[in-house]
């Protein structure tokens, strides 16, 4: 909870300028559009679309200049917790490795947060383009009554989801070549996970509080996956394991392909 305490008041600030200021200036001028289409529901429809345009400001001002390092933070002290609980020394190894990959860590200090050092790659996601130009594409959609909203927010979850793991990615090196090839393979689990977060960034203010638990989430998922990679395909939790792949592999990471 440390990263998302140290912000909370400037996020719920942040939260409440934008939605404010969207509300007093194109609330009514998108009831009045949305009239057309949607006869009395335009009311409502034109809420959630300024709902929806108020979520990606503020997610991208959010994770762009106030809180991406504290998420990617929360992503990694989730990979360090499970290296904490866990009784097997290789494993706890392998963990610290991964992520020495991008930052410092200090195994010696109690807690996982506390482990964390300074980054040596910088943990910022680049500005995407392509993703801005399909949610301007794909923003009209609300104009269709009834089944454009969810549309809309179906397609945003399939767009956002690989997103999730960029840090993952980031700490596995993959190249450009391999990282489209990992998220072709796991492109329905992750539009899975783009759905619920981007439906849950709808909801005003408590839109922050869920990019932390959509990073915590991803944490725990990258967490299964690196025990599927260290104790083989068909387990994921500590036992007797004869398969473990060899510390070339480990490296570089080639366990989606099983």
């Amino acid at each position: 909870m440390r990263p998302l305490l140290s912000r909370v008041i400037p996020l719920l600030l942040l939260s409440l300028v934008i939605l404010s200021i969207l509300f007093a200036t194109i609330y009514l001028p998108q009831v009045a559009l949305l009239t057309l289409f949607h006869g009395p529901l335009a009311w409502i429809n034109a809420a959630f679309m300024v709902l929806t345009e108020a979520a990606t400001l503020i997610t991208f001002v959010a994770e762009n200049f106030m809180t991406e390092g504290q998420i990617v933070d929360t992503f990694d002290a989730v990979l360090m917790h499970a290296a904490e609980k866990t009784n097997n020394a290789e494993f706890r190894d392998h963990i610290y490795a991964l992520v020495s990959t991008a930052r410092d860590i200090h195994p010696e200090r109690k807690g996982a947060i506390a482990k964390l050092g300074e980054h040596r790659k910088s943990p910022y996601l680049r500005f995407s383009c392509r993703l801005t130009m399909e949610f301007i594409c794909e923003l009209p959609l609300n104009f269709i009554p009834l089944v454009g909203p969810p549309l809309f927010l179906i397609l945003q979850g399939y767009h956002l989801g690989p997103l999730s793991h960029y840090r993952y990615i980031q700490l596995n090196d993959l190249h450009k070549k391999e990282k489209k090839q990992f998220i072709k393979i796991n492109r329905w689990r992750y539009w899975l996970f783009g759905l619920p977060h981007v439906g849950l960034q709808v909801f005003p203010v408590l839109s922050i509080l869920f990019l932390f638990t959509s990073a915590t989430g991803a944490g725990l998922w990258a967490v299964e996956d690196q025990k599927r990679l260290f104790y083989g395909t068909a387990h994921s939790g500590p036992g007797p394991y004869p398969q473990q792949p060899q510390e070339s592999e480990r490296k570089r990471s080639w366990w989606w392909k099983k």
